[in-house]
């Protein structure tokens, strides 16, 4: 794990986004993101243990879970894990703008407004913020369970991330 007092600057380093590195610093761009997408990061530093593989720059904490990015042989991940099971570890997204699309997903979910959702997209610059919503509509016409969220979602996600990396 990057230690704490390079973490912003291995985020930096990383690609990330400077909406994104303030978030993780904890300077809240929206307030929408309060809850959720703040940093800094506490469990990391405080007797959390990071999965086993490469160097992870943690973003910050949810619950009980860490979200963090890092950098393999086959490129950037965002990743989330458990704190209480570092080795199971979820690849979130592969871009920037795949992981936004699974942050705001969780947003959706929490009935907050449009135009809050819009604003907060675009404080962090989630260009394809549209293409989610457009995409989230027409699956809330199809009947549905967790899992096939689950299964849409990761899709969703991976066709942005194809998109953002064919840019």
């Amino acid at each position: 794990m990057i230690d704490a007092a390079t973490r912003l600057d291995a985020l930096a380093a990383l690609g990330a986004s400077a909406p994104l590195v303030r978030l993780a610093s904890g300077d809240c761009v929206h307030p929408l993101l309060r809850n959720t997408c703040l940093g800094p990061p506490f469990h990391s530093y405080h007797g959390a243990r990071a999965p086993q593989g490469p160097a992870l720059a943690p973003l910050w904490d949810d619950g009980g879970y860490v979200y963090a990015l890092r950098s393999t042989a086959t490129g950037r991940e965002f990743i989330r894990f458990n704190i209480e099971d570092p080795q199971s570890v979820d690849v979130v997204a592969k871009t920037e703008q795949g992981f936004w699309a699974h942050r705001f997903d969780f947003l959706y979910e929490t009935d907050a407004p449009l135009d809050d959702l819009r604003a907060a997209a675009d404080a962090v610059q989630f260009r394809d913020f549209d293409a989610y919503l457009a995409a989230r509509e027409e699956f809330e016409d199809l009947p549905g369970d967790f899992p096939a969220h689950r299964t849409w979602l990761a899709q969703t996600i991976a066709e942005i991330d194809q998109r953002t990396r064919a840019a």
